[in-house]
């Protein structure tokens, strides 16, 4: 798509880097700001700057933060596209419209040191207040995204009259900076509550920027923490959509449609462990997690809202979030079920999926042992359905479509699956306590009924089930005369096995 598919209408502001139209998107209607930056009398770092930018904006996608929709390089310019917004002009702010704004930069400061990007160029400028009150951050210009080896920075980006202590000095500094242009003075109000005075002076700290006020401590502030209030009413609507599903009334994908935002912002919270906690206590918010895994379909667009559930998993299970027996089990069943189903497809142009399931999958397990309560024997039992998928995906990736890269991949899951077993079900302590006298009937049966299978599935296992000291348990116990195992045919094909 080019600057060929936009009607650009009318000029809306020009500057020294450029001119900004207001224009159309073709045959959606949709409208948008398209900033036209000439090459002409741009540095070769200008121009990197730019690409730079565009880049950092291209992977962005929050509520709070302006959303670019295309770009394009000519020889002569530079045209950036974002969606068009109708500011309101009002000058003097009382503080619970200050708070509002406050709240929203939080989430959007958040999302991206998160990912760590800073900003560099908070300010009013850069703050636009949209119709309905949402607050959008933009100008990315000075932006910069940190390599995961980077600490601190040390080339001086910014506004001065905005710009944090240790900037001004030309000292390294790190994603404080743009704390401390959350909360300059220049945009409060005269008088203030002791919430705001406190917000304030947690911000705006000169002499340490390390005991600034910063993640996660920062959005749990009462000043811009979700009111209880607004916490039950969002409890209550949730409920309400559950309901609504369960009766018929809406779709999963009604739900999923109305919730992006949210999860958006359970991805953000995800990654500090403070904010995990805060998810993991949440009934609701799980259930949210959960539906595109229960929901998946498929198709091509119900890959991303799995995608971004697994990764909320992964962030909630690493920060040992979730404590209660009945979540763990609910989360360890349907990501082992959802993996099954993913695998049976056979999709390969979504092969890091797979990855992120066993990531959550392991971790589950490591923590656990692979059970929890009386869903202990049920897990395993899907976790065999789920190493024979990957035993007929490697064959098909090598043989059929022959991808031997994926079928690498497959070999690999093998050897974790195998471990998980090694590690869980077949270690010696949990056969002994399995198969010792407290347990019922029922349960030796299943328990040998798998390993039984997954020795025949794979010699890998052998070792452990040597181990375990089980080969004597499992041929007397299915030689003997039991009520569970009535079919003659099933004891002669086990001992058949051995």
């Amino acid at each position: 798509m080019g600057v060929e598919n936009y009607h650009v209408i009318e000029l809306v502001g020009e500057g020294s880097f450029g001119k900004v139209y207001k224009g159309r998107r073709k045959f959606t209607g949709q409208f948008v700001a398209m900033k036209f930056i000439l090459k002409h009398g741009k540095s070769k770092n200008d121009i990197q700057n730019l690409r730079q930018e565009i880049e950092i904006l291209r992977k962005l996608k929050h509520e709070n933060i302006i959303q670019m929709l295309d770009s394009f390089e000519s020889p002569q310019e530079f045209c950036v596209g974002e969606l068009f917004e109708i500011l309101e002009d009002d000058q003097c702010l009382p503080e619970d419209e200050v708070q509002k704004i406050a709240k929203q930069l939080v989430s959007a400061l958040h999302y991206l040191h998160s990912n760590r990007i800073i900003h560099r160029d908070m300010k009013p400028q850069n703050i636009l207040i949209c119709a309905g009150g949402v607050v959008k951050l933009c100008d990315f210009g000075f932006a910069r995204a940190m390599s995961n080896n980077t600490v601190v920075l040390r080339t001086h980006k910014g506004t001065p009259l905005y710009m944090a202590p240790e900037l001004v000095r030309e000292k390294p500094y790190d994603h404080t900076v743009d704390l401390w242009a959350l909360g300059d003075p220049v945009m409060c109000p005269e008088t203030m509550s002791a919430n705001f005075r406190s917000f304030l002076t947690g911000l705006l700290n000169k002499q340490d920027p390390h005991s600034r006020l910063t993640w996660p401590e920062l959005l749990h502030h009462p000043f811009v923490a979700e009111p209880l209030e607004d916490v039950e009413a969002r409890v209550l609507v949730f409920s309400y959509l559950f309901l609504c599903w369960d009766l018929g009334l809406i779709t999963q994908n009604d739900i999923l449609s109305m919730l992006i935002n949210y999860k958006d912002k359970l991805e953000n919270n995800s990654r500090t462990v403070t904010g995990a906690k805060y998810i993991g206590q949440d009934n609701e918010a799980l259930s949210v997690i959960l539906l595109p895994l229960k929901s998946w379909q498929c198709r091509d667009q119900d890959v991303l809202p799995a995608n971004q559930s697994l990764k909320i998993l992964l962030n909630l299970v690493a920060a040992g979030a979730i404590n209660s027996t009945g979540v763990l089990d609910e989360i360890c069943w349907e990501v082992i079920n959802f993996t099954v189903n993913f695998l049976r497809l056979k999709k390969s142009d979504h092969s890091d999926m797979p990855t992120k399931c066993f990531s959550v999958i392991k971790k589950l397990f490591d923590s656990s042992g692979g059970g929890f309560g009386d869903s202990y024997i049920r897990h395993w039992v899907a976790m065999v359905e789920l190493y024979k998928e990957v035993i007929i995906l490697a064959t098909w990736d090598q043989v059929v479509s022959g991808s031997i890269q994926n079928a690498s991949k497959m070999t690999g899951y093998q050897s974790l699956l195998v471990q998980l077993f090694g590690n869980g079900l077949i270690n010696p302590n949990n056969m002994k306590r399995l198969l010792g006298n407290s347990s019922s009937k029922e349960v030796k049966v299943n328990v040998l009924m798998i390993v039984s299978e997954v020795a025949c599935l794979n010699k890998d296992f052998y070792k452990y089930i040597h181990g375990s000291n089980i080969l004597e348990l499992l041929k007397g116990f299915l030689t003997h005369v039991s009520p569970y195992f009535n079919s003659r045919n099933i004891r002669s094909e086990k001992v058949s096995i051995l």
